[in-house]
């Protein structure tokens, strides 16, 4: 029986009513009911094992929760309104999708107004088939704008207007969920304080994964790089604010746009597995979509740390960590150093300054 389409406008019978579906990607059927009593010893795993990990996209499971950065207009949106389609349609987009089951998505977009979402995602399926259309008609769930009787916009830090939509995805059997984008699905005094970010942002992200029993991604802006010491941290910190965002994250991705070509590389900036190789995205403002150019392995930091001695000239160590500013945390520059230093592919030429030894 096909689901009906959620409402946020309308109201939502008591969610004992709705009870957590536990969806397989492949049959679309309840899964055995999983329970463990608090604490167990290895030999209760061995007798009463947990289910396999069921991944919806690149390193993410059902329960787990990823973070997309990027700068404004650089086309995150558009980007996951692809793996929307894709997912819901059975379609490859690498590197992030694993399966070629349709998935269901619910789509959260505190951003654009329904207007623009509409015209946008009609452009992106015009290229579709019939029988794709139909396929996304069904598995694509999406809360655009919404907004209670009086105007208010139902954001997630709100409590009743979180069980809503947590009611309404359940209802509906996402496997995956997005949200775009944190700043505007959330309200936080200080987007620089982990504890607060951990408390209002990250902690209730994981708690839609886990009582909707799907994948989530949410989107979050670069800003201008600093961490709250002052310097630029790892890829998993770009994101703007505190290193929260990055810390509670399972699967951490970048977008960038490449100033000499106009092209956008998505990379990994953390996954808790193999992380994907860079892709290098182009994007055809007719279709809307963005296809794969390249897929490249991503420089180690070492192999960076050292391409910046490759003029032979001496470096003073303030200048070699500005070098480095958009790629590691000085602490993280300092273990390169002492790692270059032990190999002797660094040579400490005088106090505070270091060249790349002529023998490499």
């Amino acid at each position: 029986m096909q689901n009906e389409t959620f409402n946020p406008h309308q109201s939502i019978a008591p969610s004992a009513q709705f009870p957590l579906p536990q969806w397989s990607a492949k049959t679309r059927a309840p899964k055995t009911e999983y329970e463990r009593s608090f604490g167990a010893t290895f030999g209760e795993y061995r007798k009463n094992p947990p289910p396999p990990r069921e991944f919806i996209i690149h390193c993410l499971g059902r329960g787990d929760i990823a973070t997309l950065n990027a700068v404004t207009n650089v086309g995150k949106t558009t980007y996951l309104r692809n793996l929307m389609i894709s997912l819901c349609t059975g379609q490859d987009f690498s590197p992030l999708t694993v399966s070629a089951e349709p998935l269901k998505v619910a789509f959260l977009d505190f951003e654009d107004s329904e207007s623009g979402m509409y015209e946008d995602l009609s452009t992106m399926v015009s290229k579709l088939s019939e029988s794709d259309q139909d396929l996304f008609d069904q598995n694509a769930l999406i809360f655009c704008n919404a907004r209670d009787q009086d105007g208010i916009e139902f954001i997630l830090s709100d409590e009743s207007a979180f069980d809503r939509y947590r009611e309404g995805i359940i209802k509906f059997g996402a496997d995956l969920i997005i949200v775009d984008t944190i700043s505007s699905a959330f309200s936080i005094e200080c987007e620089n304080d982990n504890a607060e970010v951990k408390k209002r942002v990250m902690t209730p992200l994981a708690r839609l994964a886990k009582l909707c029993n799907a994948a989530l991604i949410a989107t979050h802006h670069i800003g201008k790089a600093k961490a709250e010491d002052g310097h630029i941290l790892e890829a998993s910190h770009r994101g703007r604010g505190a290193s929260s965002f990055g810390d509670h994250s399972w699967l951490n991705m970048n977008l960038i746009r490449e100033a000499a070509t106009g092209d956008v590389i998505l990379y990994c900036g953390k996954a808790k597995g193999p992380a994907f190789d860079e892709t290098v995205l182009r994007l055809d403002p007719v279709s809307r979509w963005f296809t794969m150019v390249a897929s490249r392995k991503a420089p180690s930091k070492y192999a960076m740390f050292m391409d910046v001695f490759e003029d032979g000239k001496p470096l003073h160590w303030r200048t070699i960590v500005k070098a480095l500013n958009d790629v590691c945390h000085e602490s993280t520059a300092k273990r390169l150093r002492d790692r270059a230093l032990f190999t002797g592919e660094l040579v400490k030429v005088e106090h505070g300054r270091f060249v790349k030894s002529p023998k490499v």
